[in-house]
């Protein structure tokens, strides 16, 4: 309530801020759904392609593998398409590449088609980071400062999460 008794009102966002914030959420809604829908498919995946837990686990070494060498390219994507038109299909490109695990008939062609859904993976999160720094949601708030650190970091540890499972020995 304000001072005079009338109930406070909210002015609504300007329609440029509006239209920003609604594409941020579509791009992680597409981020989570697509990450979310591999995770949930991987024992779908060992059973079809009738897989041990090392080979597995081996394999699941190749979506770092593929997006850390495929993140060097976005940039340059980036760049020549334009932030907003790479980042578009560098994301269709992610959520089509879910399709070929799951039409993968053994080891090989599953660690061929992993390493095609980390390099989508990872070009796409690079394009998106790459639209979002210095963008500014509001006056004072920006939607990212671009001092996240970089990726590799994730993916080396998605590297040796792979190679523990990877490994012949088991646990007790």
């Amino acid at each position: 309530m304000a001072d005079n008794g009338a109930p406070d009102v909210i002015p609504r966002p300007h329609p440029v801020l509006r239209r920003a914030r609604r594409s941020v959420a579509a791009v992680f809604l597409v981020h989570g759904a697509a990450t979310g829908n591999f995770a949930t498919r991987i024992p779908w995946i060992q059973d079809h392609t009738g897989i041990s837990p090392g080979q597995l686990g081996l394999a699941l070494a190749f979506p770092a593998i593929g997006a850390s060498l495929a993140m060097p390219l976005a940039g340059r994507i980036s760049h020549r398409f334009g932030a907003r038109t790479a980042l578009r299909g560098l994301l269709a490109c992610w959520t089509l590449s879910l399709l070929l695990p799951a039409l993968s008939p053994d080891v090989h062609v599953l660690c061929l088609a992993l390493l095609a859904y980390g390099a989508s993976s990872g070009m796409a999160d690079v394009a998106r980071h790459r639209r979002g720094p210095g963008r500014r949601l509001h006056h004072r708030l920006r939607l990212h400062d671009g001092r996240r650190p970089a990726g590799r970091r994730h993916g080396g540890g998605a590297v040796r999460a792979g190679a523990v499972g990877a490994s012949p020995r088991r646990p007790r």
